[in-house]
């Protein structure tokens, strides 16, 4: 199956992803690629500033791609289960 093909059966546009352990960096990395196709993405860690570092990172990689509107936030929140 081509890419285009696979694009069209399975896209992520338009969706929310809520990442926890934002400011980590397995998190950024997710985050990052989740934004570069069209995913809105909030971070939540426990580290207001290492989330915070992470959106920061993600708006300007991808400020010109992404469509007006579209948000990526940080939020302090400790999750437990």
């Amino acid at each position: 199956m081509e890419n285009d093909e696979l694009s069209q059966l399975f896209t992520l546009q338009d969706s929310v992803a809520v990442l926890t352990g934002g400011g980590g960096v397995l998190c950024a990395a997710m985050g990052k690629a989740l934004a570069q196709v069209g995913v809105r993405v909030a971070l939540l860690d426990i580290s207001l500033q290492a989330a915070q570092k992470v959106t920061n990172e993600i708006q300007v990689c991808y400020r010109y791609r992404c469509p007006s509107g579209w948000r990526f936030l940080s939020i302090q929140r400790r999750i437990t289960i």
